[in-house]
């Protein structure tokens, strides 16, 4: 499976690369956010850092942190976990876009009390599974808000998060570009509405005056 997994990722990087440049995407950007896991009900933080295989794909690499001090002192523990996936935009919506995720998750935790009459000790315990989610994403400006959510079947884990993208370009008339792409687009939306409210006002005066 991840022989499999690593010649899609290969696959996809040759074919989007080899598309025509488009200033439609960034160079590459930058998350932080809050993650809560959901079956051992705490939080931590996450980090990620995108890098676009096209304006369709990207390549994702990302890092979590789950500390004692979030939680309850009595029934604590410290989990970091590592993520690599590819997260595939179908279509976007202007500003707001949902996507697609897959990959790998690799973990390690520790349990921080002791549980009478137990003989598993304190150390770190090792677990790894695939991935799959998807992620809501709002654009404005250089930065991108998104709500994530992520399902690990192996170690029977959900993950859902919320963080703030800042996004980076080669040089300063990339992001101009980048900027005025999305302003034209928007503008372009609607003169595209305008005209459709006025094409009703026109049929309706040529059948008066038939």
């Amino acid at each position: 499976m991840k022989n499999i997994f690593l010649l899609t990722i290969l696959f996809t990087t040759v074919h989007l690369k080899s598309q025509p440049i488009q200033i439609n995407y960034e160079w590459f950007s930058l998350c932080g956010g809050f993650l809560y896991s959901v079956e051992d009900e705490y939080t931590g933080l996450n980090g990620k850092i995108n890098l676009p295989l096209g304006s369709h794909a990207k390549f994702v690499m990302q890092a979590s942190l789950f500390p004692e001090q979030f939680q309850n002192p009595e029934e604590a523990y410290n989990e970091a976990r590592a993520k690599f996936n590819v997260e595939f935009i179908p279509y976007k919506f202007k500003k707001l876009y949902l996507s697609v995720q897959t990959g790998f998750d690799y973990g390690y935790w520790q349990r921080t009390f002791l549980i009478p009459n137990s003989t598993l000790g304190l150390n770190w315990k090792k677990e790894e599974s695939m991935m799959f989610g998807a992620i809501i994403n709002y654009d404005f400006n250089r930065y991108r808000l998104y709500l994530d959510y992520m399902y690990m079947p192996e170690i029977y884990s959900n993950h859902i998060g919320i963080g703030i993208s800042m996004l980076f370009f080669e040089n300063n008339s990339f992001r101009k570009k980048y900027m005025q792409r999305k302003y034209m687009k928007s503008k372009k939306g609607n003169r595209s509405r305008k005209k459709r409210k006025r094409n009703p006002r026109k049929n309706s005066s040529k059948l008066g005056q038939l």
